[in-house]
């Protein structure tokens, strides 16, 4: 067969490769010059926005074992000066030919077909974090070659797998992010605002409400103004309130301009609309106990119809702390409480403030706690609240009141976290502390539709001998018997409960798994404490452990006896 040999030039977007050729596994290897190898018309097409090529047919002959298409020659452009170059280029950084080699993972494809690979040689500063150069490497599984499956996918398609569910989730629901000025003076500014502007992409209605105290304090402190506060409110006189509005309004440039440049790398049509505005009305503080809080401010009411408004038209909205009263006298309300208040009058679904890094952790088992009911946040305030630092007390608090006004969740997390944001929103666990309104971990009897589930998490002790095997027609009689942990509608673990038919005073417990994500946080020993309250509650006074149970437990180091009882 007559084959066309190919001098090319392949020029990749700034990302490395463009996305139609990124998403593809054979362009990890590319193949110039001795013959293009299985490129098809089909593949061309699809690649011909980021290929500029010049055919030049200056030879005959390939080896016979592989089959090639024929591929139209195309015209050369005048800019094409390296078209005659024996050099491809990654990002302005060239390569010997020889040292790359088309091939394809997808051997069954019509487009594609069999070929010899060779490793791509290129270097790791290439190629950006996290797609190293091993992780990038891969062969054939062609003939009596192996096919390596890249190292990069797995931990990369886990998570996507995780996070598409609250993708499509979140589409449409209002979520309301405080932001602290002190944000604006760190590092992991610029990332915060692209991760802010990626969940405006995906499809989240945000609303930004500004909290410019570390600018106040800097500008009090540069004209020697004492700041005087009181149960946690500024007291605002004159002098006060034009330095407020200038940090007010110095912030809020800072954050709608960086927000407009939108994403890197993404085109111009991408870039995103923010507003901002009077979208609330103030009122004074007044005196409290004797004290004149001057133009300290509180809010009023929320205009919730314009940023509704505002968000349907796809905008993120804007909401600093500078208020108006309806007569047009300005007031610094206090941000976390006008974000509290914006969430609850919006019905958002999450409200989230961006905190130091405080958090709760249990001291029984020194484990940070991820999660807190609303009635156990709002009992933990009035029993522990005096020990907790200020502001992280007044973020519990404005969390608390804003669930009590329809919001379901609040999260309160580390803004020196990168990524903690895209991490807490789209990640099963997220990496702050969450307060619900809804139940998002806790136990039930298992139904019908946990049968998946159960089976996800049961199959892979079966085929390790710790449970004894189980058909899925099996499971689905006894469904009714499991007890089960669910956290934000998965199956985490589970535990059969069952009477014994002759004596009920007898129960058995039976078929403990944990799923692996969540093994060594003593989610086991909450299973069985759950499910023996439960055995007792329906009457036994006698428990038994079967054999395999109690051997998951050896392993924890948990010692349990083959027989429990309790007198009656």
């Amino acid at each position: 067969m007559h084959c066309p040999l190919l001098s090319a030039t392949f020029v990749a977007s700034p990302a490395w490769l463009p996305p139609p050729i990124r998403s593809i596994p054979p362009l990890r290897q590319l193949r110039p010059l001795a013959c293009p190898g299985p490129l098809s018309p089909h593949l061309y097409r699809t690649y011909k926005p980021y290929i500029r090529a010049r055919a030049s047919l200056e030879g005959n002959g390939r080896p016979q074992s592989t089959h090639v298409l024929p591929l139209a020659t195309p015209t050369p452009t005048p800019q094409d000066s390296s078209a005659d170059s024996d050099e491809i280029y990654f990002d302005g950084l060239s390569y010997p030919t020889e040292v790359l080699e088309w091939c394809t993972t997808n051997p069954d494809s019509f487009d594609t077909a069999p070929y010899h690979t060779k490793r791509l040689r290129v270097p790791h500063e290439s190629r950006p974090s996290p797609f190293s150069a091993d992780a990038m490497l891969g062969r054939i599984c062609a003939g009596d070659h192996q096919f390596y499956t890249p190292r990069v996918q797995q931990s990369f398609v886990h998570t996507f797998r995780m996070s598409s569910p609250y993708i499509y989730a979140h589409q449409g629901l209002v979520f309301v992010i405080h932001i602290p000025g002190a944000l604006l003076e760190e590092r992991l500014f610029n990332s915060v605002m692209e991760d802010i502007a990626l969940m405006h992409i995906v499809g989240i209605k945000l609303v930004l409400v500004l909290g410019p105290a570390a600018q106040i304090d800097r500008r009090m402190a540069s004209e020697q103004i004492h700041s005087t506060f009181i149960d946690g409110i500024r007291v605002t006189d004159l002098r006060t309130l034009q330095l407020v509005k200038e940090a007010a309004g110095s912030m809020r440039f800072e954050v709608e301009s960086t927000l407009s440049r939108g994403l890197k790398n993404m085109p111009s049509a991408s870039r995103i609309s923010v507003v901002s505005g009077s979208f609330y009305s103030a009122q004074p503080v007044g005196i409290i106990n004797g004290q004149d809080f001057g133009y300290s401010g509180k809010v009023r009411r929320i205009d919730e119809e314009s940023i509704n408004r505002r968000l349907d038209d796809g905008d993120i909205v804007i909401v600093p702390n500078v208020g108006f009263s309806p007569s047009g006298q300005t007031f610094n309300c206090r941000s976390e409480e006008l974000a509290a208040a914006c969430a609850g009058q919006l019905k958002a679904e999450k409200l989230i403030f961006m905190g130091s890094g405080e958090t709760l952790y249990d001291t029984r088992t020194d484990h940070t706690i991820p999660n807190l009911s609303l009635k156990s946040a709002a009992r933990f305030l009035r029993t522990r609240g005096g020990e907790l630092p200020s502001h992280f007390k007044k973020a519990i608090e404005c969390a608390v009141a804003a669930l009590d006004n329809g919001v379901r969740r609040a999260h309160l997390l580390n803004r020196f976290l990168d990524g903690v944001l895209l991490m807490e929103v789209f990640h099963r666990d997220g990496v702050g502390l969450m307060i619900s309104r809804d139940l998002y971990e806790g136990f039930r009897r298992a139904r019908s539709s946990d049968l998946n589930g159960l089976r996800d998490i049961i199959k892979p002790l079966e085929e390790q001998g710790i449970l004894k095997p189980r058909s899925r027609r099996k499971l689905e009689q006894e469904i009714g018997e499991f007890v089960v942990i669910e956290r934000d509608g998965m199956i985490i673990a589970c535990l059969s409960l069952s009477q014994m038919e002759d004596d009920p005073t007898w129960a058995e417990l039976g078929c403990l798994a944990v799923h692996h994500d969540y093994r060594k946080l003593g989610k086991g020993d909450a299973m069985l404490g759950f499910t023996e309250r439960m055995a007792y509650n329906m009457g036994a006074s006698e428990i038994r452990q079967d054999q395999k149970v109690k051997s998951v437990f050896k392993a924890s180091r948990r010692k349990q006896s083959g027989r429990r009882s309790r007198g009656s």
